[in-house]
């Protein structure tokens, strides 16, 4: 009788535990993905405020796929804070695979001190930023911090190329029999 109690105690412990390992396994974090800032691009500016276009690249570093719902994040620039962004849309990542992701950040110069507003001026600063992506699990959405620092160049928009009053015109042609270089007369 003791031993089918022992058994059946055991029995009950270990299916206890196995339920526990594999609760506290789907329950864990996922790791976050790796970040890396390519480049920030002033795509406009205006009076009051400017665009920014945020080049990421997305690594999964798991061997399981990953989606990312959405993420959004703090924008630091030489440890000022720009503000907060957020990208939208839903990236799929498969295990240890990578991703250009692309977010555009407005700016609000009416929010921002002088001496922010004179980093953008600048042609290399150090960005970094700080935010949480939302990662699908099959009971929901769960927050992963995510964090990036980088030297970055700040590239300027290009200016549009100035118009011509009109149309190109093309060389007139050269009379027949003579080239097109001049005599001199002596």
């Amino acid at each position: 009788m003791s031993t089918c109690r022992t058994v059946a105690r055991s029995l009950i412990l270990v299916g206890t535990v196995a339920a526990g390992a594999l609760g506290s396994a789907a329950c864990q974090r996922p790791r976050p993905p790796a970040l890396a800032i390519d480049a920030i691009k002033m795509a406009d500016m205006g009076v009051t405020g400017a665009v920014l276009d945020i080049s990421l690249r997305m690594r999964n570093t798991d061997p399981e796929r990953l989606r990312i719902e959405r993420f959004e994040y703090d924008l630091y620039l030489d440890g000022q804070r720009l503000g907060h962004g957020y990208h939208p849309d839903a990236v799929d990542l498969a295990g240890f695979a990578e991703a250009k992701v692309s977010s555009r950040f407005d700016l609000n110069f009416l929010l921002l001190p002088g001496a922010i507003k004179s980093l953008l001026q600048e042609d290399k600063v150090k960005a970094e930023m700080r935010g949480t992506c939302y990662v699908s699990r099959f009971w929901g959405l769960q927050g992963v911090p995510m964090q990036a620092a980088m030297d970055v160049k700040l590239r300027q928009p290009k200016p549009a190329p100035a118009a011509a009053d009109g149309p190109p015109q093309e060389p007139a042609p050269a009379a027949p029999g003579r080239s097109g270089a001049t005599r001199s007369k002596r």
